[in-house]
């Protein structure tokens, strides 16, 4: 999300909910940096290669940086209603430029509550401080998933044709492999974690390359000297076996 930004006011601000930690000393880092900003023709890029026109481009574009400066406003409270901070009205004017909305509206989302009942006029309920901060978060929940339900959609169209939104061939596949960390000080848990991380990897690489090779040699390219080296050894150290590490841990226990 950083990528969206080129705003050279922005260029040192540390946004809120892109308070990411770093990996290893605890420290964090979110000012966007100048090379990072250079992601953002990268991205421009890859939707224009999609074949996405320029308008939806720039509405995906104000989206995400709507959903990124939402953290930026703050509410305090006055006779137990919410109200938003002084300090935020320059956040509160950016957000409603980017989602395309009035400001004046933008606020009445986050301050009042409207119920319509059957028979009777609709009724306003200020919000409370807190109601105020959950209707922000739930509001960019739900903005961030729409938007990137019909990014994937599109995709799929612009790869396999049309694809109607409850089709479900031809969508795009993601494996998300929980990662493999190096920190300081590595608990038995993420032991564990990278352990399995190799054996996901391993498998994937064989059900991979493997059927790769078979196709060549169907096709009587010569693969005898293709080597395909892998962290089998390492893997069969840690688990396999009765002297293997994970079973010496077994046995002190």
């Amino acid at each position: 999300l950083y990528h969206v930004f080129d705003d050279q006011s922005l260029a040192n601000h540390q946004f809120k909910w892109l308070n990411v930690p770093k990996r290893k000393n605890g420290e964090k880092e979110t000012r966007i940096t100048k090379n990072q900003s250079f992601g953002l023709n990268d991205f421009i890029n890859s939707l224009n290669f999609l074949g996405f026109d320029q308008l939806f481009i720039y509405q995906v574009i104000g989206c995400l940086r709507g959903i990124v400066l939402l953290g930026e406003i703050e509410f305090t409270e006055q006779n137990d209603l919410a109200i938003i901070d002084s300090e935020s009205s320059e956040y509160l004017t950016k957000t409603s430029e980017c989602f395309g909305i009035e400001e004046i509206e933008l606020k009445e989302l986050f301050l009042v509550r409207k119920l319509k009942q059957p028979r009777s006029d609709e009724i306003s309920i200020n919000r409370s401080k807190r109601e105020a901060i959950d209707f922000k978060a739930t509001m960019a929940q739900i903005i961030y998933q729409s938007l990137f339900d019909w990014i994937v959609l599109l995709i799929n169209r612009s790869i396999k044709g049309d694809v109607k939104e409850d089709d479900s061939k031809g969508s795009i596949l993601l494996v998300d492999i929980f990662g493999f960390e190096n920190m300081e000080n590595n608990s038995l848990e993420q032991f564990c974690i990278n352990y399995t991380n190799e054996k996901l990897q391993i498998e994937f690489e064989n059900q991979l390359i493997q059927s790769e090779l078979e196709t060549l040699k169907k096709q009587g390219i010569d693969i005898d000297s293709v080597s395909v080296s892998n962290s089998s050894d390492t893997v069969d150290l840690i688990a396999k076996g009765p002297k293997s590490f994970l079973a010496f841990l077994e046995e002190l226990s």
